[in-house]
């Protein structure tokens, strides 16, 4: 068999090119530490890399976020211990300010120091995040929520909404609370108000207490207006009167007949409202509006924190009479009240505050295990074994060796040299 010395020459070439092609490649692997260096060293190995990395990725986000929303809880949580400590102040100064013996002085002064609390639990209100957002504006996040107004009051300018974060997943957590439900509608009540041609026989018409108002504003759901009928009653003397309140519906809610002048004041209880009426005045004729009636329009009034400090420090600014002493006793029980439900919101925002915190803790617990069980499964396909890889490299070291020896050796061989 005759073989061309150019097709020695090539094979031996191709055998040493293919040699060093493997102990590159050997050294590469060692030197990235890694099996698996492109695409089509190992083709179902590096799909699942691309898919063990992102994964990863995510993971690495997922702790980024949590991260992002534990400092933002625990500023809130900060903050709101701040308001709650503004709270005490105010209470005690609502129930100072009850004090009968206090001096108009006193009074301003109480009101003086309501109108700075006020104005720092703003302050508080308005804190930013590290990251320049706003804490209580809701899912306006660069929007200022208590804005200072030309009258002095403050206009809340966020919204109800939560920044929700993900943090695993499939579990998204609320990053703030809106002041929208910790700070407005604290002064949340009903206001009754007789309206029409007989108003004037409405003496007084309100709630003894918080529960009497709760069972009314259910009762009274829906509702646009009671409506409150004054009739002289049919062959009766015209001093004998009969009154009818029915619902906006037409429907028949109280009904008192045959009434003398002697009766008055009449009082009627409703669901917990309670309605007095006196005599009709001498420009009430009845006997030519046989049927005076008076609209009772039932409205809900809603007051921030910051209006319910601010409403109080303006009637303690007021001279005190007799004939507003009773108003201002009125106003000092509603404001507690009032400061009562503004501290219930509080605790009951830092307690979820604290569920969440918790929840923060479990998760990231869980998303560690699985990055772990995740960079375990990348190792084993990724990595590199050492110790196979170092035993190819001095093999395939050894066989380029040998290669390039031999073809040395047999370059030089030629048919002259047997001439002699």
């Amino acid at each position: 068999m005759r073989i061309a010395t150019q097709q020695q020459f090539s094979n031996a070439i191709n055998n040493m090119q293919r040699n060093q092609q493997t102990l590159s490649k050997t050294q590469e692997q060692i030197s990235a530490a890694k099996r698996v260096l492109k695409p089509s060293d190992d083709p179902v190995a590096a799909a699942q890399i691309v898919k063990l990395e992102r994964e990863l990725a995510q993971y690495d986000k997922f702790k980024t976020n949590i991260d992002v929303t534990r400092r933002r809880l625990e500023l809130e949580e900060t903050i709101l211990t701040d308001i709650n400590f503004a709270l005490d102040r105010m209470r005690e100064l609502t129930i100072q300010a009850g004090n009968a013996g206090l001096s108009d002085s006193d009074r301003t002064t109480v009101a003086k120091e309501l109108r700075e609390m006020a104005s720092y639990s703003a302050s508080l209100m308005n804190t930013k995040d590290s990251q320049g957002e706003y804490l209580f504006s809701g899912s306006k996040g660069l929007t200022k929520p208590y804005e200072l107004q030309p009258d002095g009051r403050y206009q809340f300018n966020g919204d109800g909404g939560q920044r929700m974060i993900q943090v695993s997943s499939d579990l998204l957590v609320p990053s703030n609370d809106s002041g929208e439900l910790l700070f407005e509608a604290v002064g949340r009540r009903l206001v009754v108000k007789p309206e029409g041609e007989a108003r004037d026989m409405v003496a007084s018409v309100g709630f003894d207490n918080a529960a009497d108002e709760d069972r009314f504003r259910s009762f009274s759901a829906g509702l646009r207006d009671l409506q409150l009928s004054l009739e002289l009653t049919a062959d009766a003397p015209a001093n004998e009167y009969a009154y009818r309140l029915r619902d906006s519906g037409g429907n028949l809610v109280a009904e008192v007949e045959n009434l003398s002048d002697t009766d008055f004041p009449v009082e009627i209880a409703i669901e917990g409202l309670k309605i007095e009426l006196q005599q009709p005045t001498p420009a009430l004729n009845l006997a030519t509006n046989p049927q005076a009636d008076v609209v009772l329009n039932v409205r809900s009034e809603q007051k921030s924190l910051i209006d319910v400090a601010l409403d109080f420090a303006e009637i303690l600014e007021r001279p005190r009479t007799p004939e507003n002493a009773k108003e201002l006793a009125e106003m000092t029980a509603k404001t507690l009240d009032d400061f009562v439900t503004a501290a219930e919101r509080n605790l009951e925002a830092r307690t979820a505050l604290g569920a969440r915190q918790n929840a923060l803790d479990r998760v990231e617990s869980s998303n560690e295990e699985f990055t772990l069980f995740t960079k375990t499964a990348l190792s084993s396909i990724q990595d590199l074994d050492y110790a196979t890889a170092i035993t190819e490299f001095k093999m395939a070291e050894v066989t380029l060796q040998a290669s390039q020896a031999t073809f040395a050796r047999v370059q030089n061989l030629s048919l002259f040299d047997y001439l002699r």
